[in-house]
């Protein structure tokens, strides 16, 4: 079972800190009781009202950018409307832009410091601070009115509140109707649902009684777009280390990554460079066989070039036709050869390839080289491939 607190704090010139406290569990049945609540510990949710006479609820024309930018931003949109420095005051945002106007509530910064301390000194650290004059939305275009003990806190329906005794309702009153700020009707909560003797009643009064104000304000945290007071670098701490180990789950993720690429990399270098060795043993293999009297090979392709270009005779000619034809076997996919040999100028090959009109095919693209000429000599279909002589020689008068 989930367990939520709910905790009011308000001015009372009569404590030693001048800060009056009481709480209530909102998960279960139970009375609001005097002071703060002991071992609240890992409670699910911790929310906590301050009183309206400390903080002021504004309203901004709506900003543009993130959240955060907006946050950053919205100190300046409203600092005319201030009578201290904004660096002094914390100004919250509310998570309900409406679209067309930002909810904001203002509270000095050295006090809400000194809040969060008596907080902390009992173990408490809250989820969301709000105001509780904030709570007291009502039907469209109407006002709010609760009562709460000496206490008497007035939302209008421009989000404006007034918040003070008994007595300063008196005035209020008078000045609200005469500026038709409660020409909407009047919701009024609190008491026994009897209109405090004195008071003119206005009209449009709606009165309804409330046995337990501190559970009254409870129902309305879901519904009311109160702004939170903790945000920016008064954001709980858990929050922060909530956020913080996102972050380093992100950066674990985003490690392991690219751990994981470079592991990729090094495997793929690792089989390129086995295949590189297995050519150049390959190369070295095939140019042993070339050039049976070669004692040395570091370089088997430019060994076997300095050979072709050094070489004179019918050797030299057999090697440079090897190199004109390779190329054409190579595309054909038909290596490697089974048999080859160079006789007079004409080289005969040995080779296999998926069909007759494979080998055809490899007879007709050699057969357009310049200078060459190529035909069949005999073809033995066999399973799964098929053998062929190839007889290339060079045209009459073609140069070599």
């Amino acid at each position: 079972m989930s367990r939520r607190f709910l905790i009011h704090l308000t001015p009372d010139l009569h404590a030693a800190d001048g800060i009056a406290a009481r709480w209530r569990r909102l998960d279960a049945d139970g009375v609001t009781q005097s002071g703060l609540p002991a071992g609240v510990g890992n409670a699910d949710d911790v929310s906590v009202l301050v009183g309206g006479e400390w903080a002021l609820l504004l309203k901004a024309p709506s900003l543009p950018g993130s959240r955060s930018q907006r946050e950053q931003a919205v100190a300046f949109a409203v600092e005319d409307q201030l009578a201290a420095p904004v660096e002094s005051l914390q100004i919250a945002l509310g998570e309900d832009r409406g679209g067309r106007a930002e909810r904001l509530a203002v509270i000095d910064r050295a006090l809400l410091q000194r809040l969060l301390r008596r907080l902390a000194d009992a173990g408490i650290e809250p989820d969301r601070l709000l105001p509780d004059s904030a709570l007291l939305d009502s039907a469209a275009g109407a006002a709010c009115l609760l009562f709460d003990g000496d206490r008497a806190l007035l939302r209008t329906a421009d989000g404006s509140a007034l918040v003070g005794d008994l007595s300063e309702l008196a005035h209020w009153l008078p000045l609200l109707v005469s500026r038709s700020a409660l020409s909407g009707g009047l919701d009024a909560y609190g008491g026994n649902g009897a209109w405090p003797g004195g008071l003119d009643q206005p009209q449009g009064l709606r009165l309804q009684a409330v046995d337990d104000v501190l559970a009254w304000l409870g129902s309305r945290l879901e519904v009311a777009s109160a702004p939170n007071l903790l945000q920016g670098e008064f954001r709980p701490r858990h929050r922060r280390e909530g956020q913080m180990k996102v972050w380093r789950w992100a950066a674990v993720l985003l490690l392991a990554a690219g751990i994981s690429g470079m592991l990729h990399a090094l495997l793929d270098y690792r089989a390129l460079s086995q295949r590189v060795d297995e050519q150049q043993a390959a190369m070295e293999t095939e140019y042993r066989r070339l050039v049976p009297d070669a004692t040395r090979v570091f370089d088997p392709v430019n060994q076997l070039r300095s050979r072709l270009s050094g070489s004179s005779g019918s050797t030299s000619d057999g090697l440079d036709l090897i190199a004109r034809v390779a190329p054409t076997f190579a595309a054909a996919n038909v290596l490697p050869l089974f048999a080859m040999d160079y006789r007079d100028g004409t080289l005969e090959v040995t080779l296999r390839a998926g069909s007759v009109s494979a080998l055809d095919d490899i007879r007709q693209r050699i057969g357009a080289l310049p200078g060459l000429s190529a035909e069949l000599t005999s073809v033995t279909p066999g399973q799964g491939a098929t053998e062929g002589r190839l007889r290339i020689v060079r045209r009459a008068g073609a140069a070599s």
